[in-house]
């Protein structure tokens, strides 16, 4: 696949509304939840937890202004997993589901809201394949970079599933990379290969079983600009991440 650029990155766990804050590795008691401000009033209302924490991320990798015009790969292993189980809890209450609920308990709810939000007219998709989830979401920006040129947004979140499927490990989080198909000076150069001897990326014990943890500790290493193989979960993919030289 061709090489991409990384031009912003973005990343909300519970205690740490940044990357900057994550990597600085000092939790804000008081970050609960994820400041959304991307979603206006009348679409934050109703959202998830799910939803704003993709608004969070998507904001912060677009660096505050996300384009009308730029594609954007949605992702997540379970979806709207509280919403779900509202709607299940409810129909076996009283056996009603309510039609507010259920438009928002699709997997793409995400990706509709902010593409209202922001006025995106752009492409957008949303995937989800399990533990290979943050995999598939790059291939799938790498192919648009190949097939379309100009950039690309990859939105990455899961929120924590309520009882009774709640597991320790299991924290909820959200990571976005903003990728460019031209070259953009003293950017990380990036590339997807197949590789089964990458460096595994060791989620934090909050997150150990959230299916797309593997993107923290990612964006996390763009972030500081490190380079090497960084393997992308269970599908065989890893990232390649060139040094940063000022010659970039």
């Amino acid at each position: 696949m061709i090489d991409a650029w990384v031009r912003g990155l973005g990343l909300w766990a519970p205690g740490f509304p940044s990357l900057a804050a994550w990597t600085a590795g000092t939790p804000d008691a008081s970050a609960t939840a994820p400041a959304a401000a991307l979603l206006p009033a009348r679409l934050g209302r109703r959202s998830s937890l799910l939803t704003r924490i993709a608004a969070e991320v998507l904001e912060q990798a677009a660096a505050g202004a996300p384009g009308n015009t730029t594609p954007a790969v949605f992702a997540t292993a379970f979806g709207e997993t509280q919403t779900l189980c509202a709607i299940l809890d409810s129909m076996f209450t009283d056996g009603t589901v309510s039609p507010a609920r259920f438009h928002h308990s699709v997997h793409n709810t995400a990706g509709g809201l902010l593409s209202i939000a922001t006025v995106n007219r752009a492409f957008s998709t949303t995937l989800s394949a399990g533990q290979s989830t943050v995999a598939m979401a790059l291939i799938e920006c790498f192919a648009l970079l190949q097939q379309r040129g100009d950039e690309v947004l990859a939105v990455i979140a899961e929120e924590s599933p309520p009882e009774p499927f709640a597991q320790d490990g299991f924290a909820p989080a959200g990571a976005a990379l903003r990728l460019s198909a031209t070259a953009i000076p003293f950017a990380q150069r990036v590339r997807l290969r197949r590789s089964d001897s990458a460096l595994l990326l060791e989620p934090r014990a909050g997150h150990r079983n959230n299916p797309i943890a593997i993107a923290l500790p990612l964006v996390e290493a763009l972030h500081l600009r490190r380079a090497g193989l960084f393997a992308l979960g269970a599908a065989g993919w890893a990232l390649e991440a060139d040094p940063v030289t000022r010659s970039a």
